[in-house]
């Protein structure tokens, strides 16, 4: 085999593990806008601006599970002199602050709880962050659909 097809045989090898790599890599990894509960899994969700990540929560354990209560604990992970908040939007109800959802304190968890008051389990969620405005994941996203609690 010449020089030429050995090279051209290892520049085709490379591109299909590259390829391959970022399939597996794709599929196998949420995205930070995805929502606390996707169905019936639970997926920590963000809030960044700036480059910085304002707020996060994690769902409480068991949570998704259909029954339209949807409990999670929000963190204010960084001292920047701001509260952060969770607010839901559910069928006709606008923006509201969810029960016990603000936080003040760098780095506490604050338990908070949300029913939805049409019996869907699904509603939009968003964090807040006094000066920084609100909105959802690293993307610049608004808001993210909550569904499954």
């Amino acid at each position: 085999m010449s020089t030429r097809h050995r090279f051209a045989s290892a520049l085709m090898v490379t591109g299909l593990l590259t390829a391959g790599l970022f399939t597996v890599a794709s599929t196998a990894s949420p995205g930070t806008a995805q929502a606390r509960c996707d169905g019936r899994n639970q997926i920590r969700s963000d809030y960044w601006t700036g480059g910085v990540r304002r707020a996060y929560e994690d769902p409480v354990g068991g949570t998704c599970d259909g029954n339209n209560y949807y409990q999670g604990d929000l963190v204010d992970p960084v001292r920047d002199g701001a509260c952060v908040e969770v607010q839901f939007l559910d069928g006709s109800v606008p923006w509201t602050r969810a029960a016990d959802g603000r936080s003040c304190v760098t780095g506490a968890r604050q338990r908070f709880w949300h029913r939805d008051v049409n019996g869907t389990s699904a509603a939009w969620e968003r964090f807040c962050a006094d000066q920084y405005g609100c909105g959802w994941g690293r993307n610049g996203e608004s808001q993210g659909l909550n569904h499954g609690y």
